[in-house]
C-alpha cells in the first residue's frame, strides 16, 4: 500500500474536492437554483429524452454544442431517478464538476510536488466567482471542456496500470478527444498540447507505437462528427469553428486593451491582477526549467488560447464572450500553484510572500461569493445578459394560466424558460394547461385557437412599438406586468397576423430591455 505521507496527501486532496462539492452544493441550494433560457433548453431536451420524443445529437436549434446534448442525457437520467426539476438539471453539472475535480486532484498528485498539488487543487476547488458560476451552468460545452481538458492531461500522464498498456492508453485518449470535439470546440487548442505531452512522456521505444495508435484512434473517434457533417452539408463545421472566425472578423478584432481588461477582470474576479501576475510568473518560471513537465504544457495552452481569443475577438456579441475563458480554468490552477509554491532553497521571505498572496487571492475570491449566496438570486441577476436571458419561468407560466391564454408569443430567451416550466407542470399534472409557446407571430390564415398573449421585455423598443401598435388598432387586450415581463394578454390571435403590421417574429428588432451596460455576463 502507499506510504503514510502519500496517504495523507491523498486524504488532503480528497477533503479539498469534498469542500469544493459542498461549496457548489451550497450555492445551488442558496441562490443558483433558477435556469436561464439556455439551461431551460437543456431541461426541455432532457424531458424529450425521458418521454422518448427525441434523441438529440447537438443542442436544440444549432449544429454544434454536443455538450448540451450530453447534459440533457445526464439530466434525463436524474429526472428518472429524482423527478424532473431545475435542481436535477443543476445536480448533473455538480456531478460533472466532482468527477473533473477528482481526476484533477489525481493528475496533480502524480505530476506535481505535494505542495504544488495541494495549491492547484485548492484553487480548482475554490476558483473565482466566474469559475464557480460556470461550473454550475447547464448550457453545454463548459463543464465538458474542463472535464475533457483534465482527462486528456490525465491520460497523457496515466497511472502505472494504464502506462503499461499503450494501446489502451491511445484508444482512451482518442475516444476522449472525439467526445471533446463533439461536446465543445473550446478543447481545440488543448488537443495538440496534450498529444505532444503524451508523446514526450513515452520512452523512445514506445513513442512510434504511441504516435501510430493516436493517429488511428483520434480520427476513428471523430467518425460520428464526420458522418454528421457529410450528411448535413458540413453544417457542424460551418456553424461552429468557421462561424466563430467569420463573426469575429466582422467585429473590432483584435480586441483592444479595454475589452481584454473587461474579460480578464470578470473571469479572474477581484484579485484578477494578482492572478494574472501569478500566471505570468509561473509561465516564465516553467519555461526556464528542464525537462518538459506539466507546467510547460498548460503554459503553452494558456498562451495559445489567449492569443486566439485576442486575435479573433469572437465578436458575435457587443462585447467579447468572457464565458469562453472558462477553458483556462484547469491550466490556470496548475500555473498558480507553480507560481505560489517556492522552489527548493527559496528564502523564508519569499515563502511568506507566496503564502500571503495565496491567502489574499482566496479571500478576494470568496468575499463576493458570500454576498452572492446571501442574495438568494443567480449571480447574473441584474446584469446585462440577465436582464433578458434570466426569467422566472414558473411564475410566468402561472400568470399566463390565470389569464386563460392558450398561445404565447415571446422572444427566444423568454420562450425556452416558459416552455420548460410548462413541461414541468404537465409532467407533474397531466391535466395542467399546456401552452403553445413560440416567437413566430402568425401569418394570415394560420391563427391558433384560444386567446393569445404577447410577452415582452419592459422598456425595450419592441415592447414600446407593439404597445403603440395594439393601441392604435384598438385591439382588445389586458396589460399586466409579472416575472419581470410586460404581458399583453387575452388577445384574439387573428388580430396579431403579419398582414396587420406585426413583425414576423419577436426575435426581429431590438427586443432587449434598457439595462446595465454590457458586462462580463455573456
Amino acid at each position: 500500500g502507499p506510504r503514510p505521507p502519500m496517504r495523507r496527501q491523498a486524504a488532503a486532496l480528497a477533503l479539498l474536492v469534498a469542500a469544493g462539492f459542498l461549496l457548489r452544493g451550497g450555492l445551488l441550494l442558496a441562490a443558483e437554483n433558477r435556469l436561464d433560457a439556455d439551461e431551460s433548453t437543456v431541461g426541455v431536451m432532457a424531458l424529450d429524452i425521458l418521454e422518448g420524443k427525441a434523441l438529440p445529437f447537438f443542442f436544440y436549434g444549432v449544429a454544434y454544442n454536443g455538450g448540451g446534448a450530453l447534459e440533457a442525457y445526464l439530466a434525463a437520467g436524474l429526472f428518472a431517478l429524482l423527478g424532473p426539476s431545475a435542481g436535477a438539471v443543476k445536480l448533473g453539472l455538480l456531478l460533472l464538476w466532482t468527477a473533473t475535480a477528482a481526476l484533477f486532484a489525481d493528475l496533480c498528485r502524480r505530476s506535481l510536488t505535494p505542495h504544488q498539488a495541494l495549491l492547484a487543487t485548492l484553487f480548482f476547488c475554490v476558483g473565482t466567482p466566474f469559475f464557480l458560476e460556470w461550473s454550475l451552468k447547464a448550457r453545454g460545452g463548459f463543464a465538458e471542456t474542463a472535464l475533457v481538458t483534465v482527462l486528456l492531461l490525465w491520460l497523457a500522464t496515466p497511472p502505472p496500470a494504464l502506462r503499461r498498456r499503450p494501446g489502451l492508453q491511445s484508444l482512451a485518449f482518442g475516444l476522449a478527444t472525439g467526445v471533446g470535439l463533439w461536446a465543445s470546440e473550446m478543447v481545440l487548442a488543448l488537443v495538440p498540447c496534450a498529444v505532444a505531452w503524451l508523446l514526450v512522456r513515452c520512452g523512445p521505444g514506445r513513442r512510434a507505437r504511441a504516435a501510430v495508435g493516436l493517429s488511428l484512434a483520434i480520427p476513428a473517434a471523430a467518425i460520428p462528427l464526420l458522418l454528421y457533417n457529410l450528411g448535413h452539408d458540413w453544417e457542424h463545421l460551418r456553424s461552429s469553428v468557421l462561424y466563430g472566425l467569420v463573426a469575429g472578423s466582422r467585429g473590432s478584432a483584435p480586441l483592444d486593451l479595454a475589452q481584454l481588461r473587461l474579460a480578464l477582470g470578470f473571469a479572474l474576479g477581484p484579485a484578477w491582477l494578482l492572478i494574472a501576475l501569478g500566471g505570468g510568473v509561473a509561465a516564465a518560471r516553467a519555461m526556464r526549467e528542464r525537462p518538459l513537465h506539466l507546467g510547460h504544457v498548460v503554459a503553452i495552452h494558456t498562451v495559445l488560447y489567449l492569443l486566439a481569443f485576442w486575435i479573433s475577438g469572437l465578436r458575435y456579441l457587443p462585447v467579447p464572450p468572457t464565458r469562453v475563458l472558462y477553458a483556462l480554468y484547469p491550466g490556470l490552477a496548475i500555473l498558480l500553484a507553480w507560481a505560489a509554491a517556492p522552489a527548493a532553497g527559496a528564502p523564508p521571505a519569499w515563502r511568506r510572500v507566496a503564502q500571503g498572496a495565496v491567502a489574499l487571492g482566496l479571500l478576494a475570491s470568496l468575499a463576493p461569493v458570500v454576498g452572492w449566496a446571501r442574495s438568494g438570486e443567480p449571480r447574473e441577476t441584474g446584469s446585462w445578459r440577465g436582464s433578458w436571458g434570466l426569467v422566472d419561468g414558473a411564475a410566468l407560466y402561472q400568470t399566463l394560466v390565470k389569464e386563460d391564454v392558450r398561445v404565447v408569443y415571446a422572444n427566444y430567451w423568454t420562450s425556452w424558460s416558459l416552455r420548460f416550466a410548462n413541461r414541468l407542470a404537465a409532467h407533474a399534472d397531466p391535466e395542467a394547461p399546456l401552452l403553445e409557446v413560440t416567437w413566430n407571430l402568425p401569418a394570415q390564415g394560420s391563427w391558433a385557437p384560444g386567446r393569445a398573449a404577447l410577452v415582452l421585455n419592459p422598456g425595450s423598443p419592441l415592447q414600446q412599438r407593439l404597445e403603440r401598435h395594439v393601441a392604435r388598432r384598438t385591439i382588445p387586450h389586458r396589460r399586466i406586468e409579472a416575472a419581470g415581463r410586460v404581458i399583453l394578454s387575452r388577445i384574439v390571435p387573428a388580430q396579431l397576423d403579419q398582414a396587420g403590421g406585426f413583425p414576423s417574429a419577436l426575435g426581429v428588432g431590438d427586443w432587449r430591455p434598457p439595462g446595465p451596460a454590457p458586462d462580463g455576463f455573456n
